[in-house]
């Protein structure tokens, strides 16, 4: 099994972000329930770790995704997503 590593790390607004992304390509040997996710490609987890002040936070989140890519792009692509999820917000 070939795994995928990418880390960036952030500074801004008075925090700072340090995150990891782990790519796997799905495939029945390691993911038995592949058959049940139709076009299935890779499955990911990111683990976010954020300082602000006095305050830390971690966060470890997984996906699973149809579409082949490096983990760098699989980590913008979902720090794009939450900041339309973010933009939203605050509309309503």
């Amino acid at each position: 099994m070939t795994v995928q590593y990418h880390d960036e790390h952030d500074k801004g607004h008075g925090r700072i972000e340090h995150r990891q992304c782990w790519v796997l390509n799905a495939n029945a040997t390691y993911f038995p329930s592949v058959t049940k996710w139709k076009n299935l490609k890779q499955v990911m987890m990111i683990k976010s770790q954020r300082d602000l002040g006095d305050k830390k936070t971690e966060d470890t989140r997984y996906y699973i995704t149809s579409l082949n890519a490096e983990p760098e792009k699989r980590l913008h692509a979902v720090r794009q997503h939450w900041q339309v999820e973010n933009a939203l917000h605050w509309t309503l």
